[in-house]
């Protein structure tokens, strides 16, 4: 084999490897690559969260490992209904833990907190938690395709949301607290 088949082959067996693995590392989740805009930093999303007015998704998987977090990724969230009912009013969390899949110590003790919090026994379980990390509602894998999970989603947070807007200031009330204070 020629030296550079060799360089070629290292090449990309580093590309498979290494790259994977940083990113993992450093936090990238699995669920990504479905079209939703899913993160590893709880702490970002609670502040994402209050700033946007939006419950936060947690997705606690094992990644690497449970079939049924596959089904629930493939007949859930990877779904064009899921995605185009649900993008725009979560904020999305994976709490992953894998078996043979490298993760930081700071996101496996992360994760293993929030799994602590919430009592998480079995995988998949969906958390849904307001902004100040309080729970909402929970559920796991269910039957049924993108848009009927989206259906319960919206039903275990319709409390928060109908409290979220009752509290939040419209423009034209901003308008005339901002012009009476000037008084």
């Amino acid at each position: 084999m020629s030296n550079f088949l060799k360089k070629g082959l290292i090449l990309v067996l580093m590309t498979m490897v290494v790259l994977p693995t940083v990113a993992l590392l450093n936090g990238a989740p699995h669920s990504g690559s479905n079209g939703l805009p899913w993160t590893t930093n709880y702490n970002e999303a609670l502040v994402k969260s209050k700033a946007e007015g939006k419950p936060i998704l947690l997705f606690f998987t094992g990644s690497d490992w449970c079939t049924w977090c596959h089904r629930l990724e493939s007949e859930v969230f990877e779904t064009s209904s899921f995605i185009d009912s649900a993008k725009d009013k979560y904020i999305f969390v994976e709490v992953d833990f894998p078996k043979m899949s490298p993760i930081s110590p700071d996101l496996k003790a992360q994760n293993k907190q929030l799994q602590d919090k919430h009592g998480i026994r079995g995988y998949p379980t969906v958390v849904v938690v307001d902004g100040n990390g309080q729970k909402l509602g929970q559920i796991g894998y269910e039957a049924g395709g993108g848009q009927t999970y989206a259906n319960l989603l919206d039903k275990l947070v319709a409390p928060h949301l109908a409290k979220f807007a009752k509290a939040q200031p419209t423009q034209e009330k901003v308008a005339v607290e901002a012009n009476s204070s000037q008084l």
